[in-house]
């Protein structure tokens, strides 16, 4: 999953480490959740606590939305290997970049989810995006009960490899 380079960045917050627990390979364009819960979490600005992580929720119910993942977060020995500032890359535990506001050409997005241009885009699991109010589980396209939190607006229709335009405004 990636980003496009159409975007445009109104604001974004640098302050979230991506969480130790993280599965290898985890691509950018996704919406990130906090790890743990509000008991757990920084206090104050947090900017530089161990409690202050983001991850793609796998079942986000309950979770609140931070933002767009901008890195694609890595895991691996960087004793023989560097990160790859070409490609944005953030070790497994650094400082990751998330847009609050703004919009991306993602492709982090359900692939059976029926996109309206100008319908409200919700958090859905791992990070994906969907046109679902419903919260994703399971299987593609089942939806309970629990009503997903809104994270802006579809502005585009997926074009043939699955980007569409998603205004964010968290």
């Amino acid at each position: 999953m990636a980003l496009k380079p159409d975007r445009n960045i109104v604001d974004e917050d640098i302050s979230f480490f991506a969480a130790t627990g993280w599965a290898y390979g985890s691509s950018r364009g996704g919406i990130v959740v906090p790890t743990g819960n509000t008991a757990t979490g920084p206090s104050g600005a947090g900017m530089d606590q161990a409690a202050n992580q983001v991850w793609y929720g796998l079942n986000p119910t309950g979770a609140r939305p931070i933002g767009v993942l901008m890195n694609d977060v890595v895991n691996i020995d960087l004793t023989r290997q560097t990160l790859n500032p070409y490609k944005s890359e953030a070790q497994v535990g650094d400082k990751v970049t998330v847009l609050r506001k703004g919009y991306v050409v993602t492709n982090m997005i359900y692939p059976t989810s029926t996109i309206r241009v100008g319908a409200p885009a919700y958090l859905g699991t791992s990070g994906y995006i969907t046109p679902n109010s419903g919260v994703q589980t399971g299987t593609w396209g089942a939806a309970n009960s629990t009503l997903a939190f809104e994270i802006g607006k579809f502005l585009s229709l997926p074009d043939e490899d699955g980007y569409a335009k998603v205004y964010v405004d968290l």
